[in-house]
């Protein structure tokens, strides 16, 4: 069960992401984007 609420929560934090870099990402570093997601799969694996 605790995974598939972490995959919950990232899928949701990925999706309020994109939705913030569609709307024009102030305040944003695109190059950052890979240790997001390299944290939240490392995370999720643990």
């Amino acid at each position: 069960m605790k995974d598939k609420q972490f995959w919950i929560g990232a899928g949701i934090v990925i999706a309020l992401l994109m939705v913030y870099y569609l709307i024009g990402h102030p305040f944003f570093l695109s190059n950052r984007t890979v240790m997001l997601f390299a944290i939240l799969l490392f995370s999720g694996t643990l």
